[in-house]
């Protein structure tokens, strides 16, 4: 299959930067979590509309520079929740407009904080399946 973009997104720039500037977000009704972490530390979760009641929840973790206010994870958590699928972001620390307690920062290679959410989700939660 060959990519044909549209007439008018033919340079590959406005391909870029179409969905930034045209994109028109749903609003997503969240609750909003602080986690605590082992070192002392806390992060942030936004859950969605859906609270997962089967023991279920699709984990959604945003890019190095995101948050759970990206474009990409607000349009999948609105889906999730017409869908009727329960889901939270996690923030990472220093991300979602918020501060931390410790100095620490997220980093592309860091997954202590990400198995600190999984932990934190079956025990806090009763989650089972993480999707």
């Amino acid at each position: 299959m060959t990519f044909k973009p549209a007439r008018f997104l033919a340079n590959p720039h406005l391909q870029t930067l179409w969905a930034p500037l045209r994109r028109v977000l749903p609003a997503v009704q969240r609750r909003e979590e602080q986690m605590p972490l082992p070192d002392g530390d806390h992060l942030w979760l936004h859950w969605g509309a859906r609270q997962p009641q089967d023991g279920r929840v699709v984990v959604i973790l945003h890019g190095i520079t995101g948050s759970s206010d990206s474009p990409y994870a607000r349009g999948l958590q609105s889906l999730l929740d017409q869908q009727g699928i329960a889901s939270v972001v996690a923030n990472a620390r220093g991300t979602g407009g918020r501060f931390n307690s410790r100095s620490e920062c997220s980093y592309a290679g860091e997954t202590h904080d990400i198995h600190a959410v999984v932990s934190y989700l079956q025990q806090t939660h009763a989650i089972r399946e993480l999707i």
